[in-house]
């Protein structure tokens, strides 16, 4: 396990209290803000057609203290240099696979190797961030990292593109908050998880290139009772653990 990491927090122009997700449309491809207090994380920054700087100076952020690129695929990587550009010296810690480094040799960022644990600290507020990574040589999907959260009893994940036995090497065995359906809702993301420990909320991007989410997943999800809502129905979309809005009607 490596070592704990602290923030210190030198610049917050907003005050925060309470957790909330939001979920940016980016169209095909995924985003996704998570703000616990005062800490800001961002999971993956979608292709580049949506400006994430934007979306996060209207929200009033001007740091973002962890930011995590899944995999090295352009629909979560491509907007990468317009919104590091954007928010120069304003990015504390930043999580990539070596695939994803390759692409951008100029970001100082830490390689994810496996399981990694690290306790975010940020003025009076903390998190637990949990980094999970499995090897795969075949399928980029399945090589990069799955991201978890903990914020009191609030817990939210963030699988990527990951597949079926990805998600299901895991072990996952507690009460979810929030998820970010992984991979679009394709047939290879159906995983048990949905059955043994469904999501009380679960976002899923939409990708009318590969016609996502796919009817196997819609059913296993009327099946299992969670509550999705779709980007492409409602735009982008914020939670808080108990309500969500929606830009659009879902």
């Amino acid at each position: 396990m490596p070592c704990p990491l602290s923030f210190v927090l030198c610049f917050l122009p907003v005050p925060l209290s309470k957790d909330e997700v939001v979920v940016f449309d980016v169209g095909h491809g995924d985003s996704t803000l998570f703000r616990f207090g005062s800490i800001t994380c961002l999971v993956d920054v979608g292709m580049g057609y949506t400006d994430i700087a934007n979306e996060l100076i209207h929200r009033g952020i001007s740091k973002i203290d962890v930011l995590v690129v899944t995999h090295a695929h352009q629909d979560h990587h491509g907007g990468l240099e317009k919104l590091l550009e954007r928010m120069e010296g304003q990015v504390e810690y930043v999580f990539f696979t070596e695939n994803t480094s390759e692409k951008y040799p100029q970001v100082e960022a830490h390689i994810v190797e496996g399981d990694e644990t690290y306790l975010v600290k940020k003025g009076k507020d903390a998190i637990m961030l949990n980094l999970y990574r499995f090897y795969s040589t075949s399928d980029e999907n399945d090589n990069g990292i799955c991201v978890r959260f903990q914020h009191g009893d609030f817990v939210a994940y963030h699988f990527g593109d990951a597949g079926k036995g990805i998600i299901d090497r895991m072990n996952i065995d507690e009460t979810i908050d929030f998820a970010a359906v992984p991979h679009h809702g394709s047939a290879t993301s159906v995983s048990d998880l949905l059955y043994e420990h469904p999501p009380a909320f679960m976002t899923v991007s939409h990708s009318t290139k590969y016609c996502l989410p796919s009817e196997e997943f819609l059913r296993a999800v009327e099946e299992s009772g969670v509550r999705v809502i779709s980007t492409y129905y409602s735009g982008c979309t914020t939670y808080d653990g108990k309500y969500y809005k929606s830009y659009l009607s879902p």
